[in-house]
Order: structure tokens, then sequence, then C-alpha cells
């Protein structure tokens, strides 16, 4: 065996001429410096630890506390991680299966990896959390998603600030943009810092009246109050440059519906990352260097619909949903 400095040598006599080695023989030998793992069959699968973040990232607006669960079968496992985006590495901060990190810092990167008993890394968990409401960089936006029933019929938004100064000339207001999949969107001017709206369909039948907004809103229906129909606040939707290289028909995600794992195989790039997004457009799951047909475990994740988002490392990105349950 080379030397190796992490090698501490316990001989008990000095080396000498003795032929017969007899003193070699009594040399035991302390060996602190890692070894790879044997008696693994070449093509043996890896069984990964897994790792789950709970919540999710996000907004939580003042800070939340985020609970980091390990599962595997070579126990003890241990979870090493980080808050300012580095990857984690074991001499990074630990904590045991189901302990919690309180999360303040505005736009904290928590990477978190499990190691279990060989010695084995789980896939390091990304997520983002975002405590401070984010200002409107150029003015407020505000957006509506259209019912169905309203057909083509635009959306009209009426908007007026603090003392009943109309923005608008004329009921019903103006026109708002349409984006995709239904939205529709208006933005205030940089100096209106608080804003009220209604939004309606050409002036019938119209929302309740939307008071202090201060920061990008979304909103849909929320039954009705009389005449008028109710809105509540929901996640924005992403709006996503997409460079089509790969079609999601040609990947498959399976099993599909899912439980605790999805694999996904007929992938033609070398993979960059897989992001697991919540049908709100959450990212609530990174998988770094992909490898295809590897398992990516669910564990912690509510049942519903998931989009799958396939970053390759020429930065083509494909997307195919997925249903846990």
């Amino acid at each position: 065996m080379p030397f190796d400095a992490t090698t501490l040598d316990n001989a008990t006599e000095p080396y000498g001429p003795d032929e017969s080695s007899s003193k070699e023989k009594e040399d035991v030998d302390m060996f602190t410096a890692p070894f790879a793992r044997i008696a693994v069959a070449a093509g043996d699968p890896v069984v990964r630890p897994a790792i789950s973040v709970s919540p999710a990232g996000g907004t939580y607006v003042g800070g939340t506390s985020v609970t980091l669960t390990a599962t595997g079968d070579n126990t003890p496992i241990q979870i090493h991680y980080t808050l300012d985006g580095t990857a984690p590495t074991l001499t990074s901060p630990s904590i045991v299966s189901g302990s919690s990190i309180n999360v303040t810092a505005n736009n904290t990167v928590l990477k978190a990896v499990a190691v279990d008993a060989e010695g084995t890394f789980s896939h390091v968990a990304t997520h983002t959390y975002i405590t401070e409401e984010p200002a409107a960089a150029s003015g407020i936006t505000v957006s509506f998603l259209k019912p169905l029933d309203w057909g083509s019929a635009a959306v009209s938004i009426w908007a007026w600030t603090a003392g009943d100064s109309n923005l608008f000339s004329a009921w019903p207001g103006v026109a708002m943009t349409e984006k995709a999949d239904g939205w529709y969107s208006y933005t205030f001017e940089e100096s209106i810092t608080s804003v009220s709206v209604i939004f309606s369909k050409a002036g019938n039948p119209q929302s309740v009246d939307i008071t202090g907004i201060t920061s990008n809103t979304c909103y849909e229906t929320d039954g009705t109050t009389g005449s008028e129909f109710n809105v509540k606040v929901v996640p924005c939707p992403i709006v996503t440059s997409i460079k089509e290289h790969q079609t999601a028909e040609s990947l498959v995600v399976y099993p599909n519906p899912a439980t605790d794992a999805i694999s996904i195989k007929h992938l033609s790039e070398s993979i960059k990352n897989v992001a697991v997004l919540s049908i709100d457009g959450k990212v609530v799951k990174v998988v770094e260097n992909y490898s295809e047909n590897e398992r990516i475990t669910l564990s912690g994740l509510p049942n519903g619909v998931y989009m799958l988002k396939v970053t390759a490392n020429d930065e083509t990105i494909s997307f195919v949903k997925f249903v846990k349950r």
C-alpha cells in the first residue's frame, strides 16, 4: 500500500533485518482515510437515500420553519445543508431527520443532502425562500383569470386611488391585455403605489371592489355576492420562454400516476437538472445531473397534478405533466 499521511504506524518494535518478519507481524496500523465501497458488483444500481423538504421553496413573508426529512435503508442517515446556495458537504452544518431550520433572510437558497451509513449521498434538494414582499419594479400589475363562460369577450378594468380619484375617464374602464391560458393583466404607472380595481365583462357582470392593492397580484373568481362576483388571490402563472428541441411527447414519465417516485426515459440529451413544479408554478424539488431511468422520490409532496421541467446541458427545456396520488 502506498504511503498515506492518514495512516498511523503502531509497530511495537523498530524494523530490522529480521528475515522472518516476525516483528512486522506485531505491527497494527490505524487507517483514517476514506476507502471506496466494495462488494458492489458492476452494474448494480446504487440505492440512494431520499430527502424531502417541507414546506417547499416559495414566498413566505416574515420567514418560515423548514423541516428536513431523510429516508433510506442504511441508517443512521445524516442531513447536511447550506443556506447560501453553495453545495453541501460533509463539513456543512448537519441535523438529524425530522429537524427544522428557521429561514428568515430574504432570497435564502437552501441546499440539503442526506448521507446514509454507507456514505451514499442523496440528490441535492434545492429550494429558494422569499421572505419579503417583492416590490413592483415597473408599477403594480394586476392579473385576472377570465371565466370560461365569458367566451370571447374582453376583460375590462376600472381603477381608482386614495381619495376616490378615478384613473379612467368612463366606466367600465379600459381593456386588459390578454396573456396565455385565459389570463389578462394591466400594469399601472410606477408612481401609483396603492390602487383599487373592479374587473368586469365590459361592465356586466362585475367584481366586488378590490381595494388597497400594493403589489403584483393575481385573481380569479370565487362565487358571488348579490349581482357581483367575488375574487380570490391566487399564485401568478409562470411565463416561460422555451427553446423547443425535445417535445414533451418524446419524454416518458413512469409510473404515471405515481405514488412515491417517478423516473424518466427516452432522454435524448445530457441532462443538467430536473425540476418538479406544482400546478401553480412553484419549484418543489430539483434533481441535478439526472440520469435516465433514475428514481425521483416524491416523498413529502401532497397528491395532485405536477409538471416536470427537464433542462438539458444545452439549455433546451422540455415539460411533461404527471399525477401523484
